[in-house]
């Protein structure tokens, strides 16, 4: 499965849905004096926890609730905390963390009384919104519009964010849809739309089981003197669907200096 161009195209995403990797690498420094003593106020601790990264790392979040108010904190180590409003939590909603990027979803009710979820994603790190889906049923096709639905199941890694809505569609949201590459011979075009890409259409029927079909993997191969970057959306059967897989990025990798 490899996507095509869409002659049908809408921006969805309000900045390109990279994902900011927060690099706190080099040498070890020693604080000093005066920097040791500073003692910065942890992440709050009330409400329920929704997620929370692990102890280890130098960038710690905390994704919780406190009623029906979502938020988020971050803290870096010696750096002040940045607490964050992220909108509406209901029992319906929806959050994935990984690489960088928050994303979640809210629910909310139409004056026909049709509910309905918004898919966004941030960088946890900056805050910053990188992309805001309001009709999770995207498009299909040209003639296939987007609608408004909800979500039943949320992934992201990343470099990509993926979920799938209780009226069947799966989608995918891509970091990079320049280095998606291109169908092989044969095989069918996927639909997108900037860089958003419809990857099934099973029904309401079947949405239960396609909310446990997917899984983003790295399919890298690579060693000191370099190889093949690869990511893809894993896709088990559903219904009479087969196994497959798109593939979402593929680069060569660097070689390193010390390749022989």
């Amino acid at each position: 499965m490899r996507p095509r161009p869409s002659a049908a195209h809408r921006v969805v995403a309000r900045a390109p849905l990279v994902a900011t990797v927060a690099v706190l690498a080099g040498a070890a420094v020693l604080p000093s004096t005066a920097a040791a003593k500073t003692r910065h106020t942890p992440c709050p601790t009330g409400g329920t926890t929704l997620y929370r990264s692990p102890k280890d790392g130098l960038l710690g979040l905390r994704v919780y609730r406190v009623g029906t108010a979502l938020r988020s904190c971050t803290r870096a180590t010696g750096k002040r905390r940045r607490i964050r409003a992220l909108g509406a939590w209901s029992p319906a909603t929806r959050i994935s963390v990984a690489g960088g990027l928050l994303t979640w979803t809210t629910r909310r009710t139409g004056a026909d009384g049709a509910a309905s979820d918004t898919v966004r994603v941030v960088t946890f790190v900056t805050g910053r919104r990188v992309l805001t889906v309001t009709r999770a049923a995207v498009a299909t096709s040209a003639t296939t519009p987007a609608t408004p639905d909800t979500v039943l199941a949320l992934r992201t890694d990343g470099l990509a964010t993926a979920w799938s809505t209780t009226g069947g569609r799966l989608a995918v949201a891509v970091a990079l849809p320049e280095l998606v590459p291109p169908p092989e011979p044969g095989e069918p075009p996927v639909f997108h739309d900037g860089p958003v890409y419809a990857l099934r259409d099973v029904g309401p029927a079947l949405a239960p089981d396609l909310a446990k079909s997917f899984v983003l993997v790295d399919q890298s191969e690579t060693d000191d003197c370099g190889g093949t970057i690869s990511r893809t959306v894993r896709l088990s059967p559903v219904g009479d669907r087969p196994a497959d897989v798109f593939e979402y990025l593929r680069r060569a990798a660097t070689p390193s200096a010390g390749c022989t």
